[in-house]
């Protein structure tokens, strides 16, 4: 009897959290990056957070940006100059456990206004959709570890500039035709596993 208390409470304290709504409800509030990038640090990220970002973002302090003002600096703020308007559409979002950590993933497109060069790409004048895939492991509520990968290589080719042969086909990765790529209850700790 005593053994299948215990087997009880700790399923009880390792229950996982639900931490989408939270979540979805603090980047849409914040899918104006252009105004909001920084608000959004300040209220999801905790102060030492750590960003790896997809090249050619500036790493000049080693792989990865540390803390709220190194985030804005080195990722946000090249984003925010270059393409105005910018916006953070969120098409999938979801959470899991991974080693041990709270993590939600969430694709989805930076929609912009292409109006000054980034990173010696031309700037077009004319909106893009720039893909990306974002990973952040939570705490207490607060982001500690992000990895953010952007479809940087898309935007070369839209632009015109992509330094390869041609590819052989094009794609396209829509939103799936139901919209119902937001799901924000709990996730069954099984499928996360998989």
């Amino acid at each position: 009897f005593t053994t299948v208390a215990f087997e009880v409470n700790i399923l009880w304290m390792n229950e996982p959290k639900n931490l989408k709504p939270d979540y979805w409800r603090a980047i849409n509030a914040a899918r104006d990056l252009s105004l909001s990038a920084s608000s959004l640090l300040d209220e999801l990220y905790a102060p030492n957070c750590v960003m790896s970002v997809c090249a050619p973002f500036d790493r000049a302090t080693g792989d990865c940006l540390v803390g709220r003002t190194a985030i804005y600096e080195g990722f946000f703020a090249p984003l925010v100059a270059s393409f105005s308007d910018l916006e953070r559409r969120t098409d999938i979002l979801m959470q899991g456990i991974f080693k041990s950590g709270d993590w939600i993933a969430s694709y989805g497109w930076l929609v912009g206004r292409f109006e000054k060069d980034f990173f010696g790409i031309a700037a077009t004048h004319r909106p893009h959709w720039l893909r990306f895939g974002w990973f952040e492991r939570m705490e207490h509520g607060q982001v500690v570890e992000s990895i953010v990968i952007l479809d940087i290589a898309r935007l070369m080719i839209e632009c015109g500039v992509w330094p390869v042969r041609a590819q052989l086909g094009e794609s396209w990765s829509p939103a799936p035709a139901t919209q119902d790529g937001l799901y924000l209850g709990l996730s069954e700790a099984s499928e996360s596993e998989k």
